[in-house]
C-alpha cells in the first residue's frame, strides 16, 4: 500500500515531521510516539464522508481511497486511519500487525473495530498498542507488557487504562467518558470505569482477513452508530475539537468541555466547515441531510436503508 518513500513524504509534508530517518534511528519508541501524536492531531476521525453517500452505495473503502483520505487529512473511521497506520509503520520497518476489537455497545456486535500492534520496539518480544481512530485521545503507543492493569493515563478530557481479564484485554474509560453508567449493561461497569472496547490478541498481517466484518460495518446500520449519527473530531495542542450531530464541543485550557447546540442546519454546516475545513461544504451538507433523514425514519419506526454494495 505504501512505499517507504511515500511514507517519508507523508511524514514530512502532512505530519510536519522533519528528518524522520534520523529520529527513528535515534529512538524507535520516541519516534513511534511522535507519529501517533501527530496523526491524532492532523488527520480527522469523522464519518461525514461516509454519511454523505447514499446508503445504497456505501461500502468498505479501497486502499487507494484510504491513502487519499489520509494524505488529504480528511481521515475517516478506524478502518481508514488504523489500516493506513499499519501500512505506514510496516513501510518504515516496524514489526506491525492488525487486530480486531469489539467496541462496547448494548448490542455487542463483534469485531467492529480494528487496532494496530507493534512488536519488538524497545526489546525483543515487547508489544505496543497503537490507536489512532476512536474519537478519543490516545496520544502515544501503549505498552501491553503489564501483568493485569496498565498505568492510568490522563490525556485531554479523558482518563483511561487497559486491563487483562479472562484472556481478553479491555480498554476502560474513567473521568471524561461521555456515556452514563446507567445507559450501559451492568457488566460494562467496573467501579467508576466503563469498558470502551475489548479484544483477544489475534495478530494479523493480511488485511483481507478483516474484509467480512468491515463489509458489515460499512453496509449494515445495526453494526455501528455511524449510519445514524454524524461527527468529526480532532485535537489541537492536546485539546479536543469535536462536533457530534448538532453539537460543537470544545475543550478549554482548563480541560473543561463547552457545548454549543445548533438548531439551524445552515449554521451547523458552516460550523462543521469552520472547524474541519478538510471536508468540503458539499459533503457536509449532504451528510447533514442524510442524517436528518435517518433520524426521521427512526422516529417513525421505519427501517433504515441498508447498502446493497456488500
Amino acid at each position: 500500500m505504501l512505499t517507504k518513500e511515500e511514507s517519508l513524504e507523508f511524514i514530512r509534508d502532512v505530519l510536519d515531521i522533519s528528518d524522520a530517518p534520523s529520529k527513528m534511528a535515534a529512538n524507535k519508541l520516541d519516534f513511534l510516539n511522535l507519529l501517533v501524536f501527530r496523526l491524532q492531531h492532523t488527520v480527522l476521525f469523522q464519518n461525514l464522508s461516509f454519511m454523505a453517500e447514499d446508503p445504497s452505495v456505501r461500502r468498505r473503502p479501497t486502499i487507494d481511497e484510504i491513502k487519499e483520505s489520509v494524505f488529504s487529512r480528511t481521515g475517516g473511521l478506524c478502518y481508514t486511519q488504523n489500516v493506513f497506520t499499519f501500512y505506514l509503520l510496516k513501510s518504515l520497518g516496524y514489526d506491525a500487525y492488525l487486530n480486531n476489537a469489539t467496541v462496547s455497545t448494548p448490542a455487542m456486535l463483534p469485531d467492529n473495530h480494528v487496532i494496530v500492534f507493534v512488536k519488538n520496539v524497545v526489546k525483543p518480544g515487547d508489544l505496543y498498542l497503537i490507536e489512532i481512530s476512536i474519537g478519543h485521545p490516545t496520544f502515544g503507543a501503549i505498552c501491553m507488557d503489564f501483568e493485569t492493569e496498565s498505568p492510568l493515563i490522563k490525556e485531554s478530557f479523558l482518563e483511561y487504562k487497559y486491563i487483562k481479564e479472562g484472556g481478553r484485554i479491555l480498554r476502560m474509560h474513567g473521568e471524561g467518558d461521555f456515556r452514563s453508567a446507567a445507559s450501559l449493561p451492568h457488566e460494562f461497569n467496573v467501579g467508576r470505569f466503563r469498558r470502551f472496547y475489548d479484544f483477544e490478541l489475534n495478530l494479523r498481517t493480511e488485511l483481507e482477513e478483516l474484509d467480512g466484518c468491515f463489509d458489515s460495518v460499512y453496509t449494515d446500520p445495526d453494526m455501528t452508530p455511524f449510519h445514524d449519527t454524524i461527527r468529526a473530531i480532532t485535537f489541537k495542542d492536546e485539546r479536543a475539537v469535536m462536533m457530534v450531530n448538532s453539537k460543537l464541543i470544545l475543550e478549554g485550557t482548563d480541560g473543561e468541555l463547552s457545548v454549543r447546540q445548533f438548531d439551524d442546519d445552515g449554521e451547523l454546516a458552516v460550523a462543521y466547515n469552520k472547524y474541519f475545513p478538510q471536508i468540503s461544504m458539499g459533503v457536509i451538507e449532504m451528510a447533514i441531510k442524510n442524517w436528518r433523514t435517518v433520524c426521521s425514519l427512526r422516529k417513525r419506526g421505519s427501517e433504515v436503508p441498508r447498502s446493497t454494495a456488500a
